[in-house]
C-alpha cells in the first residue's frame, strides 16, 4: 500500500512539473503564432509558414489540455489510494535527482 500511494505521489509530482513545462512551450508557441499571423498579414511571409505555426501551437495547446486532465486523474487516484474523506493536494515540489553510477564491465 505504501508503494503504490508513493508511486501515485510521484506521477502527480512529475505531472505538474510536466505541466510546468509545457505551459512555459505552450505560451511561446501563443507568442509565435500570434506573431507569424501578423507577418503574413503584413506580406513578410508566406501562408504556409503561418499554418505551420498555428498548427504547433494547437498541437502543443492539445497536448497541454491532455496533461491537464493526466494530472486531475492521477491526483484522484492518490486521493482514492488515501481513502480518506478530505481531498489532498500536492504543492509544487521538484523532483529528485537520482544519481547514476557508472557500471563495471568485465
Amino acid at each position: 500500500m505504501i508503494k503504490n500511494v508513493s508511486i501515485a505521489f510521484n506521477e502527480v509530482v512529475f505531472l505538474n512539473k510536466k505541466l510546468e513545462h509545457f505551459t512555459y512551450i505552450d505560451s511561446l508557441y501563443t507568442n509565435f503564432s500570434k506573431a507569424a499571423k501578423r507577418k503574413f498579414e503584413l506580406g513578410e511571409s508566406n501562408y504556409l509558414e503561418m499554418i505551420t505555426s498555428q498548427s504547433k501551437y494547437k498541437q502543443y495547446e492539445m497536448q497541454l489540455n491532455q496533461l491537464k486532465q493526466d494530472k486531475t486523474i492521477a491526483l484522484e487516484k492518490f486521493n482514492f489510494l488515501l481513502q480518506s474523506e478530505e481531498e489532498f493536494t500536492i504543492s509544487e515540489l521538484d523532483l529528485l535527482k537520482i544519481k547514476v553510477e557508472r557500471l563495471m564491465t568485465i
